[in-house]
This record gives structure tokens, C-alpha cells and sequence, in this order.
């Protein structure tokens, strides 16, 4: 195996399913096309809305390599792409539940997810922070923290302030209290 191509691997790949919108969708599905008089109608075209949304949301995938964390969901439509250059550290945080799923934009921060309230933040710098939710967000830090290597970018090393937990020196916010 050519250095190249185990650049490629990914470290780390998982995708997570959400189930609660999957059935929410489907619900929606089948009840706008169960209206009486409508299934020709609007509730034709909400149906194909909700069956739209479904395919494009109905899981998030992750994945980390050397030159890319790459988030996707459903069919691979809607996709990010953040360079391991770019991160200035990594730590393990809970969304509040008014966060909502999805993609979603707060002041300073941007957040993919599909399902509960557990998620990896990463610290971009300039006040900007990425959350990846996630059912392990332990593997997930560790995998994105491993792309520093023994400081290879400097900025996810251990230092004092970690205790030895493996924890990035992120400053902790008021949603990442874990």
C-alpha cells in the first residue's frame, strides 16, 4: 500500500441513523397522503416533500482522514468538508435540547446533527466552532485529535490543563458541560 493511499483511509467512519425523524417523516407521509380529497392535491406535494426530506436526512455519516473531516447526510447531497488545519482544538460537549437537530446556525457556532444531544466540538478559532453531533463523540475526539499527532499542527496537543484525560485545552462553554 502506496503512502498515498493510506492517506485516503478514513480513521474514522460512523454513521448514525435518526430514527425519531425517520418516523416523524413517516407519519407525515401517511398522513398527508390519508386526508380525504387531498391525496391529488396538496397533500400529494407534501407527501413528496416529506419523502424528499427523508432521503437527505435520514442519517448522518462522519468521517475522518489526514486531509478532511467529512460529514454527509442521507444520500450524500448535503455534505461538509473541514480541514484538520483549520482546528485549533477538540472536546467532547452536550447541545441543549432547544438546539434541535439538523444543521443549525448560533451566534459563533454551526451545528450537524440527527439525533440526540451529544456531539464533538471543534474550536476553529476567530470565535468560530463547529459541532458534530454524535452516539460516540469519545471516538470521534479522539479521532479528530489524532490528526495533531505529537503537535504536527500544535493545537491538539495535551498540555497541563487536561489532567491526562486526553481532553483538548478547548475553553469550555456554557452547552458543553458533558
Amino acid at each position: 500500500m502506496t503512502r498515498a493511499s493510506q492517506s485516503r483511509e478514513a480513521m474514522y467512519r460512523h454513521t448514525q441513523t435518526g430514527w425519531l425523524l425517520i418516523v416523524l417523516l413517516g407519519l407525515g407521509i401517511v398522513a398527508a397522503l390519508a386526508i380525504p380529497g387531498v391525496r391529488s392535491g396538496p397533500g400529494r406535494w407534501l407527501a413528496l416533500f416529506f419523502a424528499l426530506l427523508l432521503l437527505l436526512f435520514h442519517s448522518m455519516t462522519v468521517r475522518v482522514s489526514p486531509e478532511a473531516i467529512q460529514i454527509w447526510y442521507g444520500v450524500g447531497l448535503v455534505r461538509k468538508s473541514i480541514r484538520p488545519n483549520r482546528i485549533r482544538c477538540v472536546r467532547v460537549a452536550r447541545n441543549p435540547w432547544y438546539y434541535g437537530w439538523g444543521i443549525h446556525w448560533f451566534p459563533g457556532c454551526v451545528i450537524y446533527n440527527v439525533s440526540g444531544f451529544r456531539a464533538v466540538e471543534l474550536d476553529m478559532g476567530e470565535r468560530r466552532r463547529i459541532r458534530i453531533g454524535s452516539d460516540e463523540p469519545e471516538k470521534l475526539r479522539e479521532a479528530v485529535a489524532a490528526l495533531g499527532g505529537a503537535g504536527a499542527f500544535g493545537i491538539l496537543r495535551r498540555n497541563s490543563h487536561t489532567s491526562g484525560s486526553g481532553e483538548s485545552p478547548c475553553p469550555r462553554t456554557r452547552s458543553s458541560a458533558g
